[in-house]
């Protein structure tokens, strides 16, 4: 009879935990990609839909209603691809190399900056981290004749790396345009001389002082 599997494994790890990959962590999950992805196609859909299904934000950027599930969008549920052809790319054709990870990560983080007036923020990415690592442990449950803890710790330093450099792309840029914007301001300011600030005259007894050919206005009477 086969042994019950335990469920259970080390803490989370937050995005702001995540580090480069070490050389045996990129070898394993190198080695161990297409296995995983054989064993459940359907694992970047699965996070994909549960990261919307918990963020108002995602929803109402693609128009779900937000007492919907996002699975049942067929065209929003179907962008799972993307993200799992993304994480292919880094993996199988860059071989998870340092510098073409952190650049492709970050740039595809900074585009999301377009989406920003529409309610996305960085918090996204912690939440389909969650989303993520929740789909891949249920999918290792399954995976193999025991559970591998030691894979799914692997795969989820991988994916918090990845997902850590395109939060950092991200705010990156959207602090360069912020930076852009308020730059223009911050130089006239600086250029600015004291002697050039024009202040208005106060208005007292000597500006009442009229000809005496003149008549005074009601307003102006000193008296």
């Amino acid at each position: 009879r086969e042994m019950e599997r335990k469920v259970t494994k080390a803490s989370p790890l937050a995005l702001g935990e995540a580090e480069p990959l070490s050389s045996k962590t990129k070898k394993r999950v190198m080695k161990e990609w297409k296995n995983v992805m054989a064993h459940d196609p359907l694992l970047f859909q699965k996070a994909w839909v549960g990261s919307a299904n918990r963020s108002m934000s995602i929803k109402q950027i693609f128009g779900i209603p937000l007492d919907q599930d996002a699975g049942e969008n067929v065209s929003f549920s179907n962008l799972y691809t993307l993200i799992e052809d993304f994480f292919t790319k880094v993996i199988v054709t860059q071989h998870l190399d340092d510098d073409l990870t952190v650049d492709c990560a970050q740039a595809l983080g900074a585009r999301h900056i377009d989406f920003v007036g529409q309610g996305f923020n960085s918090a996204f990415w912690d939440i389909f981290m969650a989303c993520l690592r929740d789909a891949f442990q249920e999918s290792m449950a399954t995976f193999g004749t025991e559970r591998d803890e030691e894979l799914e710790i692997l795969f989820e330093k991988t994916f918090a790396w990845v997902l850590y450099n395109m939060r950092l792309g991200f705010q990156d840029r959207k602090k360069k345009e912020s930076e852009l914007r308020t730059k223009p301001v911050i130089e006239e300011l600086k250029e600015l001389k004291v002697q050039d600030i024009k202040l208005p005259q106060k208005k007292g007894i000597e500006s009442c002082k009229k000809d005496s050919s003149e008549e005074v206005p009601s307003r102006c009477r000193c008296s």
